[in-house]
């Protein structure tokens, strides 16, 4: 794996006080907990980063030390020598929807902004029943349902087959309010577990492609189908 595409060290045992990039280190661990991807857009932060702006809710000036930390980080190269033993300090994270690091750590700065001056929306409650979760996100149902049903391997040679069959049969203004309800349960949902439930109950019966997880496949589908199946 290319460096673009994963920043940071495993790391037992985080965050470490006292130094540069202290409050980014407390950032990470939260993405850290939650499957170690970068899962924010540029419209919502991901659970990772709204669990930890819940945290910083009670302590508003933690959020702008990470800023200024972040505009630190930004001006200089991630991979540079200049900052490699603070790297070593940090937890591994990789990005999702095609993006580098360094753009992942821009949408990070772009919600830390709107959490700042009060414009970040509140948190969505999670549906509690199957039923609740499909009327609230019919599009996403509708594309998961109807295309990643039990059998829908046995028709589609590859998932991707599957999606680009959906986006070629499906309007633009559609395929957009399914990506926006995608990211909208992955942002109500934080574990492995709920998610897995939550993508079951809007009609999902089959398993992500080999050697990717739930959240990053379902983030990546999003933007393939919002962007004309570039990603």
């Amino acid at each position: 794996m290319g460096l673009l595409h994963v920043w940071g060290k495993a790391m037992d045992c985080f965050p470490v006080p006292g130094f540069r990039f202290s409050e980014v280190q407390k950032i990470l661990a939260a993405y850290a907990a939650v499957d170690c991807v970068f899962t924010d857009t540029s419209e919502w932060p991901g659970p990772a980063l709204e669990s930890h702006l819940g945290e910083a809710a009670q302590n508003p000036e933690s959020a702008a030390k990470a800023l200024r930390q972040i505009d630190d980080l930004l001006s200089v190269d991630l991979f540079s020598a200049e900052i490699r033993d603070e790297v070593a300090l940090m937890p591994q994270v990789s990005p999702t929807g095609g993006r580098s690091v360094e753009e992942s750590f821009w949408i990070i700065r772009k919600h830390l902004v709107s959490f700042l001056e009060g414009d970040l929306e509140r948190p969505v409650v999670p549906p509690q029943k199957p039923e609740e979760w499909r009327e609230r996100s019919p599009e996403i149902s509708h594309l998961l349902g109807a295309y990643f049903h039990q059998d829908s391997l046995n028709i589609y040679a590859s998932h991707r087959e599957a999606v680009d069959d959906y986006i070629s049969g499906t309007p633009a203004e559609d395929r957009r309010r399914a990506a926006k309800e995608g990211l909208t349960l992955l942002r109500m949902v934080e574990d492995k577990e709920r998610l897995e439930d939550a993508v079951l109950a809007v009609g999902m019966q089959v398993y992500p492609p080999r050697g990717v997880r739930l959240r990053r496949w379902m983030t990546d589908l999003a933007d393939i189908i919002k962007n004309d199946g570039e990603c």
